[in-house]
């Protein structure tokens, strides 16, 4: 909660060093989010477009397929839930290999409905082979809706353990792990994102757990 108190109050004072003057900003951060506008119909429409940053370390060829299988169901649980909760949240992890589990988590703003929120989520979770494919982690949002998953711990508290599916693990991976990845969360998620669109309404604060700034006209 003191995280989250200190983030938006920085955020308040970042906006106007930032944004000056402007009608309409979204400044994102690791631990909030700040988003006005004076759109008054922004919040009640789905963003579809969607944008990403992708983890620069990648799956080997030969855990490829158990990777995105494990992934797989994994988001499914978590868009599910998510859309389902008054909280438009939800974290966990599943087992990849041993000691190594994908943690990750989805989430909405709070004015979407369940129906939106799944759709939007959904939609996220379509682009993941064009932005991140085989990527260790992923980091998909629109302004309505994001989905994160990395191979190391990066939420403040322990997620649910969400059981593997039966079937086989494939061959053990000889991929060396990006410098950094268990002890420094932010050190290798970075690159790409992707296009921006126009933004949306009026005077609400919004809290998610995100990991970079946007500012837009």
């Amino acid at each position: 909660m003191e995280r989250c108190r200190s983030c938006l109050y920085n955020s308040t004072v970042d906006v106007f060093r930032i944004c000056p003057k402007r009608k309409q900003a979204l400044l994102q951060y690791s631990d909030c989010i700040l988003r006005y506008s004076n759109n008054n119909k922004a919040f009640s429409q789905v963003d579809t477009t969607p944008r990403g940053f992708y983890n620069v370390g990648k799956v080997s060829d030969a855990d490829a397929d158990h990777f995105n299988q494990q992934l797989s169901t994994l988001l499914n649980n978590l868009t599910r839930n998510a859309a389902s909760k008054p909280t438009k949240f939800d974290s966990g992890r599943i087992d990849y290999k041993p000691l190594t589990p994908i943690e990750g988590f989805a989430q909405c703003t709070r004015d979407l409905s369940t129906t939106d929120c799944y759709s939007c989520l959904r939609n996220l979770m379509a682009f993941i082979p064009s932005c991140c494919d085989n990527s260790q982690g992923g980091f998909l949002y629109t302004t309505t809706c994001t989905i994160r998953y990395e191979l190391y711990s990066f939420l403040q508290n322990p997620p649910q353990f969400f059981p593997p599916p039966f079937v086989a693990s494939p061959p053990q991976s000889n991929v060396v792990p990006s410098p950094g990845a268990e002890t420094s969360p932010t050190s290798n998620t970075v690159l790409s994102p992707g296009a921006e669109t126009s933004p949306t309404q009026s005077n609400i604060v919004v809290i998610l757990l995100l990991a970079f700034l946007l500012t837009w006209n």
